[in-house]
């Protein structure tokens, strides 16, 4: 398996147990808990830095393009996002239901009827999709130009 696979998985893996954690901790109802998501993204950002850092050392013989490390951060992104999202799903549908109506203020009955519903799990399951792997993207393009190592010919 090569490195920006396994650190994408490693990555989604974490992110989604460490929200099922927090759940069973009861962090997401003190409040701290509004804290605590951001280890999840320092463990997402240190998945993309060491996926750069092995696709160079132990695939590229030392010697990375920015492309290459761009490649990699991305790869490793998606992935991420992916099991993220997956797991998230899990999460608003069986674990904790009324999780996305405590995040609106004053919810309306039309809110609560499409956070219950199945489409409307899909639809924010895409968007944590898509927003985490442009935050992964713009991570990957920022450590790929400091991180890039080309060789001189």
């Amino acid at each position: 398996m090569k490195s920006a696979q396994k650190f994408g998985i490693i990555s989604g893996l974490f992110s989604g147990l460490w929200m099922v954690t927090e759940f069973y901790l009861g962090l997401h109802d003190r409040p701290e808990g509004k804290y605590t998501g951001y280890l999840g993204l320092m463990v997402f950002t240190v998945c993309i830095v060491l996926s750069i850092f092995y696709t160079r050392e132990k695939e590229m013989n030392g010697y990375i393009t920015f492309k290459l490390a761009w490649r990699s951060g991305i790869i490793t992104a998606v992935i991420s996002a992916l099991i993220t999202s997956l797991f998230y799903f899990i999460y608003c549908k069986w674990l904790n239901p009324d999780w996305m109506l405590k995040q609106l203020p004053t919810p309306k009955p039309e809110d609560i009827a499409k956070a219950k519903s199945v489409g409307g799990l899909i639809q924010m399951c895409f968007f944590l999709s898509a927003a985490t792997t442009l935050m992964g993207t713009f991570l990957a393009a920022l450590f790929s130009v400091l991180m890039r190592k080309e060789k001189i010919v």
